[in-house]
């Protein structure tokens, strides 16, 4: 073992002088340091208590969906005055769901229901606000769920071109489970617009891609009976 020489015994060691300073500095600073020691606690129960009363709220705003979505379901089934009694009582399981847990994730998705009941009621453009919420709410993998209704909201509404976009938007993505549906949905668009040749280019499309279809059949008889030009522009 290398032994130190009397100069080195009587040099202060540099790591323990720098240990030294910073135990000066903490010392003189334990004000600051008990300030900031005390904020991350406060930070930390805080974001405790708020993480948990979301939770319970949000479990709340689902307990009120439920009963929302059960009285949609038996509102699809009945029929005359059950019918209309269920829906009055639907309509205030929805109204309440909005008032009292506005923004959680289960009224937002509620929104599929509200737009649902409006579209049956004929009011398309509350209904198709409701279905923009409801997409708005959706993780963008399951943005589809969202867009097939809006398109057939706008093609039942009259809103052709806005129905010929929405379908196209979703036709694009070959993965796409609605894909096909989506396709037919575009080439009636298209044929509401009187665009004839897109209309069978669509057509075409669909049965490229869906050749085993029930619906082939008959698409092909249709594409037989178009217009050879496009009627409009």
């Amino acid at each position: 073992m290398e032994h130190l020489t009397k100069k080195e015994l009587k040099t202060p060691d540099k790591i323990w002088l720098t240990s030294r300073s910073i135990l000066d500095w903490v010392s003189g600073q334990w004000v600051l340091v008990a300030a900031a020691a005390g904020l991350i606690f406060v930070a930390i129960v805080g974001i405790s208590l708020y993480v948990n009363y979301s939770k319970r709220a949000e479990g709340e705003a689902q307990e009120h969906f439920s009963k929302a979505k059960s009285l949609f379901e038996q509102a699809q089934i009945g029929s005359g005055t059950a019918k209309d009694e269920v829906k009055v009582e639907l309509h205030k399981a929805l109204d309440s769901l909005s008032q009292n847990h506005s923004g959680s994730k289960a009224d937002r998705l509620a929104n599929l229901m509200r737009a649902r009941l409006s579209i049956s009621e004929k009011k398309f453009d509350e209904g198709i606000a409701f279905l923009e919420k409801y997409k708005s709410a959706l993780p963008a993998a399951d943005k589809e769920l969202a867009l097939y209704p809006l398109g057939a909201t706008y093609e039942e509404a009259g809103k052709f071109e806005k129905a010929r976009a929405t379908y196209g938007e979703i036709a694009k993505n070959e993965k796409s489970s609605f894909r096909a549906e989506a396709l037919l949905g575009k080439a009636r668009a298209e044929r509401s617009l009187e665009k004839f040749s897109d209309a069978r280019a669509t057509y075409s499309l669909f049965l490229e891609k869906f050749p085993q279809s029930l619906e082939a059949p008959g698409i092909r008889g249709l594409m037989s009976q178009l217009p050879a030009t496009t009627a409009k522009p």
